[in-house]
């Protein structure tokens, strides 16, 4: 794979989601902190209605045709700083094959670059402590704006 073209596109998502299920699994179980609250049922509805008001930008990352990551963010301005347009992840996800081929860094700058033509002031990505996104964020110029913490209830 050394040296493999990576591509990465603006997309609409909703219509690639069955395309998408085998990296949709394979996310769900690496990443899920709970899976037995966490079932794998995208709201395609709500995904839909967001592509539909211009609210979500999706990218995929894709070698010869085959999608192997996908980043799905929700534009927004803030609800406290009203003025500041925001795109937030929902979701980005590289198919460990491809993560030592640059694959994640490549569909990190495209959303970058999207987001920015959408006019958005901030990119905001979530990361699990610990993972490789996590540890790779700092030194593409992220800082940690707000940590999140979760309980199950």
């Amino acid at each position: 794979m050394v040296g493999a073209m990576l591509t990465t596109r603006v997309c609409t998502i909703t219509d690639h989601l069955d395309a998408l299920w085998p990296l949709l699994r394979a996310h769900r179980n690496e990443l899920a902190t709970h899976p037995e609250i966490m079932p794998l049922e995208p709201q395609t509805d709500v995904y839909r209605e967001l592509e539909q008001r211009g609210k979500l930008l999706s990218l995929v990352l894709e070698h010869e045709g085959e999608i192997v990551g996908y980043s799905v963010n929700v534009i927004s301005h803030n609800l406290h700083y009203g003025p500041l347009k925001v795109c937030q992840n929902d979701v980005i996800f590289v198919s460990s094959s491809w993560r030592s081929e640059g694959g994640g860094r490549q569909l990190i700058s495209a959303t970058e670059i999207a987001a920015r033509e959408l006019g958005c002031k901030m990119l905001l990505l979530h990361a699990k402590p610990g993972t490789r996104l996590d540890e790779i964020l700092p030194s593409y110029g992220y800082a940690v704006q707000d940590v999140i913490h979760s309980r199950v209830l």
